[in-house]
């Protein structure tokens, strides 16, 4: 009889349609509420992708394969799995957030990095799951946003690295950093047993959400970088259009950054392209690489693009404005949310929201170019060395819509209702009974 390995995985769920992922250990029917597929294989590899049609309503469901219930688990303490069509007119609710390293749920792993070196803090993505459990159906979110870094091929979960030592010897390259399909599967396996190009488009309800891929398509030629190749940047130009309430950009990397780190990496940038010579290029690219400078500013071209895309949508020249234009990120392990204004005629308002990590080690104190990187001082300095350097004027500028960023383990939920606005930011913590809760950290209506 086959047996599930991982899954199911609600990937999407429409008006009146979903899609459900599973992993299976041999070939078999995979079935969803009267829905069929067959597996496919990958290697040694087994999965399927069932698409369950006529939905109208909330519905719970199970996973049958070759006819046999396999899930829910008996004795499971969730309740049984739901599928929540988006109907017209109603509210979205969408949780986002990005970074997470998968450990156990105990002491030391939840304890603060300062408190224990294998600290990472309380899961903000469990204590969620902990929060919906007890959740009336109709309340749950519409979709989790995971935006990007779900897995460190570099820091694998404990049982990965037992079977990394036990299929090689981990003492030689790449030592117990992942290093093909077969370990990447197992590596997946083991983070969500407790979830090419990724690009893609969701229309939900009378929202658009875009994701860009601003990881895998870059081009990284000197004189012609960019974040993403022509071909795809055509792909998200034609989706990016107005004639929608909301639209949501998803990014893993910020698009707008603090802006003195902003203003840093477009100095760097320039510096590396030879702007001040041989020599300050080669400190400049040292310097780029051992502080991580990846983000959008560091491929210019590309965020002047992306801000004249928004600007062609906020002011009605690719149909109707949205009410809102939300640019949602993680990926920097601290979270913000800064509203922007746009220097032409712009009818949308534009915010870059980003939540991170989930769970990771947090510093003691904040980094430094990070914990700078809004102040005033900072941002002066940062942008005469652009200019100096030759970059020019951003069309824009944003700023903090609260005092300070936030460094917890977190996560956001954005609440879209007609053409008004609401996201929340909350932390992970332990309640008196030392069981993961959430927090409120900080909410705003963004229309």
């Amino acid at each position: 009889m086959p047996e599930l390995v991982l899954g199911p995985l609600l990937r999407y769920a429409g008006a009146t349609e979903a899609t459900v992922w599973v992993e299976t250990d041999g070939s078999c029917e995979v079935e969803v509420l009267g829905c069929t597929s067959s597996t496919f294989r990958v290697g040694e590899h087994h999965y399927a992708i069932v698409h369950v049609t006529g939905l109208d309503e909330i519905c719970e469901y199970e996973v049958r394969l070759d006819g046999e219930k396999v899930w829910p688990e008996a004795g499971s303490p969730f309740p049984p799995g739901v599928i929540r069509p988006l109907k017209n007119g109603e509210t979205l609710k969408l949780v986002f957030g990005s970074c997470r390293i998968s450990a156990p749920h105990e002491p030391p792993y939840i304890l603060a990095h300062d408190e224990d070196e294998r600290g990472l803090g309380v899961d903000a993505l469990y204590a969620t799951a902990m929060e919906l459990r007890d959740m009336p159906s109709e309340d749950l979110p519409h979709a989790l946003v995971l935006l990007g870094d779900q897995i460190y091929a570099h820091k694998p979960p404990f049982d990965t690295l037992q079977f990394l030592n036990e299929r090689r010897n981990t003492a030689d390259p790449p030592g117990e950093a992942v290093a093909d399909f077969e370990e990447y599967a197992r590596i997946y396996r083991d983070a969500w047993s407790d979830g090419t190009r990724w690009s893609y488009h969701r229309d939900l309800g009378n929202t658009r959400l875009l994701m860009i891929d601003s990881r895998g398509g870059r081009v990284l030629d000197e004189g012609h970088r960019s974040m993403v190749d022509a071909e795809e940047w055509a792909w998200i130009s034609d989706k990016a259009t107005g004639d929608f309430d909301h639209l949501l950009f998803g990014t893993s990397l910020p698009l707008l950054l603090g802006p003195a780190m902003h203003h840093l990496q477009t100095w760097d940038e320039r510096l590396c392209s030879g702007a001040w010579g041989e020599r300050a290029a080669r400190w400049a690219e040292g310097f780029r690489r051992s502080q991580d400078l990846d983000r959008w500013a560091s491929f210019h071209d590309s965020f002047a693009a992306m801000v004249g895309l928004i600007q062609e949508i906020a002011s009605g020249e690719r149909g109707d404005s949205p009410s809102t234009i939300s640019i949602l990120s993680g990926d920097v392990h601290h979270g913000y949310l800064a509203k922007a204004t746009l220097e032409n005629d712009a009818k949308s308002r534009l915010h870059q929201l980003v939540c991170s990590p989930l769970r990771n080690a947090l510093p003691n104190k904040k980094s430094y170019l990070q914990g700078h990187a809004w102040a005033k001082p900072a941002i002066h300095a940062t942008r005469l060395l652009a200019r100096l350097s030759g970059v020019t004027r951003e069309p824009l500028a944003w700023r903090l819509t609260h005092e300070a960023t936030f460094f917890d383990n977190q996560v956001a939920t954005l609440e879209l209702e007609g053409r008004s606005a609401t996201v929340t930011f909350e932390k992970a913590s332990l309640d008196a009974s030392k069981e993961p809760t959430l927090e409120r950290l900080y909410g705003c209506r963004l229309a």
